[in-house]
């Protein structure tokens, strides 16, 4: 069954726009490489204040050439999400700053136990492809909060997870982690482990 919630006018109107964001207010990428690359591109670089403006031809281009099928997977690798193949996949949440453990109780602050939980549930529920954190742990220094999120996720799922990279330091430490738990670089490349949330910089 596909459900619709947006008439394809609306879709079309939405496309437009965020062609026109890209465009005429850009993103901010705080890195001189990927900015060389934009320059490589064509697109228009500000280095002074590292914002990137994408024209549309340059979007659509890109877009087109980008793959349209990929698959995570999990500690075991015979379970995994399959994308670009008609097949659905669900996930659980990446993660949520509070938790209510109760109906009517007070929201509290989300913590790695409750990663630890909600990483366990996701696992043992066939209906779950992807697990998620569901909990961005607030007793954990943002600073490597998301590693540790990591290594919890690791060690109570077999699945493939989801959850974010909060930077570049961090980011270098979960690649390494994955490195290790296939065993070589290529095989983490085979195998990919997860799909992180790696969210644009609005200049705005």
């Amino acid at each position: 069954m596909i459900s619709s919630v947006l008439t394809s006018e609306q879709l079309a109107k939405i496309h437009r726009v965020s062609l026109d964001i890209l465009e005429q207010v850009g993103v901010h990428v705080p890195h001189e490489k990927i900015l060389g690359r934009f320059e490589d591109a064509d697109a228009s670089v500000s280095r002074e204040n590292q914002r990137v403006r994408i024209p549309p031809d340059l979007v659509i281009s890109l877009v087109g050439k980008a793959g349209k099928q990929f698959t995570i997977y999990g500690r075991d690798t015979s379970k995994k999400a399959e994308f670009g193949l008609g097949k659905r996949n669900y996930n659980s949440i990446a993660g949520e700053a509070h938790w209510v453990d109760e109906v009517g109780q007070k929201r509290r602050f989300a913590t790695l136990e409750d990663v630890r939980n909600a990483s366990r549930l996701a696992d043992a529920l066939d209906c779950i492809t992807i697990p998620g954190s569901m909990s961005d742990p607030h007793e954990l220094s943002v600073e490597y909060r998301c590693v540790e999120v990591m290594v919890e996720m690791i060690r109570n799922t077999t699945k493939p997870i989801h959850f974010w990279f909060h930077d570049r330091a961090s980011a270098k430490y979960i690649v390494e982690m994955m490195i290790a738990l296939r065993g070589s670089e290529k095989r983490a490349c085979e195998y990919p482990l997860c799909y992180p949330f790696l969210e644009p910089i609005s200049p705005l």
